[in-house]
């Protein structure tokens, strides 16, 4: 199971999706946001898949 998990609030009006770890929030985003990650997710893989050093988050070296 992922150690990661998401909410979903409004700022200023506009929906936004964050994404945590446990309580502590990790990054948000709007809309427009993610229509951008999505569109690079196979890319956004392959960069994870290749620079990983298998540590926990906010690890040396590991910027989630």
């Amino acid at each position: 199971m992922s150690e990661f998990s998401s909410t979903t609030s409004v700022f200023k009006g506009n929906p936004v999706i964050g994404i945590v770890n446990g309580e502590k929030r990790v990054i948000s985003f709007g809309v427009k946001k993610a229509k951008a990650i999505l569109s690079q997710i196979e890319e956004i893989k392959k960069f994870v898949e290749e620079n990983d050093k298998g540590g926990t988050p906010n690890e040396e070296g590991n910027d989630l």
